[in-house]
């Protein structure tokens, strides 16, 4: 949630499903908010507190360095990116075929992304 020009206010959301003991036996409620708490405390909070680190230092930097070009050091940035373009190219050629061989008064009423 943007705060100023320089700040952005984030928050998380967990929504944790059943936790089973060995896959089968569910843990009791009475286990279950002990655990998650300390699962919160030494795991989570320190975890997201890397990307918050990470995240104040690259906005530090473009605010210092607006005009140079950012280097990604993660290849799954990179990946993902390349990923999500491969895809959008996908889902135009599927919509692209798709358009070509419904009528045109049709077209707009049929499921999308290749699916019929």
């Amino acid at each position: 949630l943007p705060i100023s020009p320089t700040e952005t206010r984030t928050f998380y959301i967990f929504l944790w499903g059943p936790i089973t003991v060995f896959g089968k036996v569910p843990l009791p409620n009475a286990v279950r908010g002990p655990l998650l708490y300390l699962s919160h405390k030494f795991y989570l909070r320190p975890l997201l507190g890397q990307d918050r680190y990470a995240l104040e230092e690259e906005q530090q930097r473009h605010s210092v360095h607006y005009d140079k070009h950012a280097v990604e050091l993660n290849p799954l940035v990179s990946a993902f990116q390349k990923l999500s373009i491969e895809k959008w190219d996908e889902y135009l050629k599927t919509e692209a075929e798709r358009q070509a061989r419904t009528p045109t008064a049709q077209w707009r009423l049929t499921a999308g992304a290749g699916l019929q």
